[in-house]
């Protein structure tokens, strides 16, 4: 028995160098080292979503986490980088963008993922949802669970809630 853990203690001695060197030989074509490059969001087709009102209450989920409003909508953000995208003046713009992920309680068909920039407004189940801020990764790294420091700020007001 230790003549066996013997040979594969040297087995792993001789064969971790190799190992090693084959991960440092990886063609970077085959290693991501940034966010995939995105397709201009086209401008949305239908009626604009009013915005919630100035003094709507707010949520900020930071990369990796949901938040929730009211316990009804349930928002998971991640995937924050920079992308093309139309604004809601119809021009393209180059900026920050999150993905959310909505996931709206007793209502499966009004779950969604889509990908957002600041000044855009949305709705989410029951509600309109403005995107106040996004904040990008600050000197954490991304790479790594839990280290992340990236947030999105949104705003709410039920969709009953007249615009200013």
């Amino acid at each position: 028995m230790i003549t066996s853990i013997r040979v594969l203690l040297l087995a792993c001695a001789l064969l971790l160098p190799l190992c090693v060197a084959c991960v440092g030989t990886v063609p970077p074509a085959i290693v991501p080292t940034t966010a995939p490059a995105a397709t201009p969001i086209p401008a949305p087709t239908g009626p604009s979503v009013p915005e919630p009102p100035a003094d709507a209450p707010t949520i900020e989920i930071r990369d990796g986490t949901q938040g929730a409003i009211a316990g009804e909508v349930f928002i998971g953000a991640g995937n924050f980088w920079e992308a093309d995208y139309v604004d809601e003046s119809g021009r393209t713009q180059h900026g920050l963008t999150v993905g959310l992920w909505i996931t709206v309680k007793d209502n499966p068909s009004a779950n969604q993922t889509i990908r957002v920039h600041v000044g855009e407004t949305i709705i989410a189940g029951a509600y309109r949802v403005k995107v106040l801020d996004i904040q990008p990764h600050q000197g954490a790294n991304p790479d790594m669970p839990g280290s992340s420091n990236a947030l999105v700020r949104l705003a709410y007001a039920p969709v009953a809630t007249p615009a200013p």
